[in-house]
């Protein structure tokens, strides 16, 4: 370990690919840690989890993110539970899994974990923004449904005849989804900090 150390201390913490290399490189140590029962040696090993897993979110390699957090909370499960480390290093996990599942257009998934983090730490405006923006997400996808089904009135006005005018009806919905929308997005922006 030794020599992982010194060569840990050389990393830029803050520099992604950095840290993606670092680990990589040294991957078949990380991925071998059964035999490892120090906490503070757990507690380092997990943070650097933390941070390569962060560093692929960053970076949007979101197909690798989840299988590098997997691997951490297999980790984390040796890890202490009654400690103020364990509730920080879950708490980031999940958080982290959070973002990814957003950015992966996975909201109820996302929203979900979100909400158990607010429960947790509700003051948190990391959390709160997050949340925020990932209702407005859900949001979305529920406005898509709306302007889909309001496109598909209005091509069956113009090529069939009704009694009923689904044209006009079609384009009532679409003015009342676009201007809901618009108004949830503003009400939700104006929530998150600046």
């Amino acid at each position: 370990m030794m020599n992982l150390d010194e060569e840990a201390k050389k990393v830029n913490w803050n520099n992604g690919s950095e840290i993606i290399d670092f680990y990589e490189s040294h991957k078949l140590y990380f991925y071998n840690t059964d035999h490892i029962t120090d906490k503070e040696t757990l507690y380092t090993i997990l943070k650097i989890k933390y941070h390569y897993a962060n560093s692929l979110f960053i970076k949007t390699y979101f197909d690798k993110v989840f299988p590098a957090i997997d691997k951490a909370r297999e980790l984390l499960d040796k890890f202490p539970k009654e400690s103020k480390k364990y509730d920080d290093l879950s708490q980031s996990f999940l958080f982290l899994e959070a973002r990814t599942l957003n950015n992966k257009k996975e909201y109820r998934k996302a929203q979900n974990i979100l909400e158990k983090l607010l429960k947790i730490e509700p003051d948190n405006q990391s959390y709160r923004d997050w949340y925020l923006n990932n209702k407005l997400g859900l949001y979305d996808n529920y406005f898509n449904v709306f302007l889909s089904i309001a496109v598909i009135m209005i091509l069956l006005d113009l090529a069939f005849s009704f009694s009923i005018d689904f044209g006009l009806i079609g384009i009532g919905l679409v003015a009342i989804v676009y201007f809901v929308h618009k108004g949830l997005q503003r009400r939700i922006k104006s929530k998150l900090s600046p």
